[in-house]
């Protein structure tokens, strides 16, 4: 009883970490969000890239152990090599929507000295450079003699 109390506990600590850290996101999504009405996007977009933004960063950065926002620089081909095509079982055209939303997210965090601009412009060159071979392994399975390993 008392080593499920305790895991219980960490539990608790764990998600309430998580939770936080979300509270703590809800700025850059705000400012995201009135960059992208500026630009004059239609509201179907901003939701569609909003929802991929706070997707990668609210869910994805948090899955293994809470992490800033700014550590997701760090994590395109984690993300788009592995957890993607795995956890999203996305479609070619879905991981490269995903892609452009998070070159957007990051450049304007960028813009408002949220994020290295350096690392900003490493990640963006690493999603264009690998972008096709990305959209690729969101192909698998969607032939019936195709399956992903895992």
């Amino acid at each position: 009883m008392k080593m499920e109390k305790m895991l219980l506990d960490k539990l608790e600590t764990a998600q309430q970490a998580i939770d936080n850290k979300i509270k703590e996101n809800e700025q850059y999504f705000i400012l995201f969000k009135k960059e992208m009405e500026a630009e004059g996007l239609c509201k179907k977009t901003i939701e569609k890239h909003l929802s991929n933004a706070e997707f990668f960063v609210n869910d994805y950065l948090n899955f293994y152990e809470v992490n800033d926002m700014p550590y997701g620089l760090k994590c395109a081909f984690d993300f788009f090599e592995y957890f993607y095509p795995r956890k999203c079982l996305g479609s070619p055209y879905s991981c490269g929507v995903m892609m452009t939303s998070l070159c957007k997210f990051y450049k304007v965090m960028a813009k408002h000295n949220l994020v290295d601009l350096v690392e900003t412009a490493a990640f963006i060159d690493e999603i264009k450079d690998s972008r096709k071979e990305w959209m690729e392994l969101n192909r698998i399975g969607e032939d019936d003699d195709e399956c992903i390993d895992d």
